[in-house]
């Protein structure tokens, strides 16, 4: 089976956490038989959180390797953590060499520095993640966004009563009804883009009783005065004690012109197959 690149980024990086892993545990547990029996209490203390994490990791690379993100999300994760292991690394490797250099006695210190590369590269990984999540609720929101501002017809939230406020509109419900943008829009009370006012309050009273209005036909007034004729899909919802309502709006003017014609062609039909009927019977 063929493997693309974001795949892999996720084995790379799935394979460099294993890889850590089996090197810090493998390290951990030659310090253990390397050691002599005087210090092996305080050597199990410190070599046990060593093996811990660096078989933390190398669970990370499994996972990683089964299902875990792909392409630029997985490099983040493996960037994060070796950044954040290599601060640490540096950091123990400094304090030994001075604690060192001014007399002080430090056991394992080879351990010391371990554990705590080892610690620092979780630390880096736990924050990689939630980085990732950001990022990815981010992506969501941004996709989110593009789809509702890109959408042909306009979606509106408002609250309820013949009285409602705009709350949230895409451009297209501007451009709609005639607005610079969609903030323009927001300033205006909702009964403005009605033909008549008084349909808001019974539209708003049809949604808070039966919770919606699907395909509900209503003259719309555009802020030149020109009237069109839109079709509202419109639903219930209730947050921080108040009502909403969130809803579409699509321009049918032209389709109802189409129906006006058929209605005509059929009243034209309807009349001729009269006369038709007549001469028929004047004939017989």
């Amino acid at each position: 089976m063929a493997v693309t690149g974001e795949d892999a980024d996720r084995t790379v990086a799935g394979v460099v956490f294993i890889a850590l892993g089996l090197i810090l545990g493998l390290f951990t547990l030659w310090q253990l038989l390397a050691s002599g029996v005087p210090g092996v209490v305080s050597l199990l203390v410190g070599a046990v959180p060593g093996l811990l994490l660096a078989v933390l990791l190398a669970v990370v690379g499994i996972w990683l390797l089964d299902n875990g993100p792909t392409g630029t999300h997985a490099r983040r994760l493996l960037v994060w953590a070796l950044a954040s292991g290599t601060f640490g690394t540096l950091s123990a490797s400094l304090f030994v060499l001075c604690e060192t250099s001014c007399g002080a006695v430090i056991y394992e210190a080879p351990l010391v520095v371990a554990n705590t590369a080892a610690g620092f590269a979780v630390f880096g990984l736990v924050v990689g993640h939630y980085d990732l999540q950001a990022r990815q609720r981010a992506e969501e929101l941004a996709r989110y966004k593009e789809l509702v501002e890109n959408i042909p017809v306009g979606i509106f939230r408002t609250t309820s009563g013949s009285d409602g406020e705009f709350v949230e509109v895409n451009p297209t419900m501007g451009h709609l009804f005639g607005a610079e943008d969609a903030e323009d829009l927001l300033s205006h009370p909702v009964s403005d883009i009605y033909a008549d006012p008084a349909e808001r309050a019974a539209v708003s009273e049809r949604v808070m009783d039966e919770g919606s209005v699907l395909e509900h036909e209503l003259e719309f007034e555009r802020f030149d005065g020109e009237r069109f004729w839109g079709s509202m899909t419109a639903i219930r919802f209730d947050a921080d004690g108040r009502a909403y309502f969130d809803g579409i709006i699509e321009d049918i003017s032209e389709r109802k012109r189409y129906e006006e014609r058929l209605k005509r062609h059929n009243g034209q039909l309807a009349v001729l197959n009269d006369v038709l009927r007549h001469d028929v019977r004047n004939d017989m």
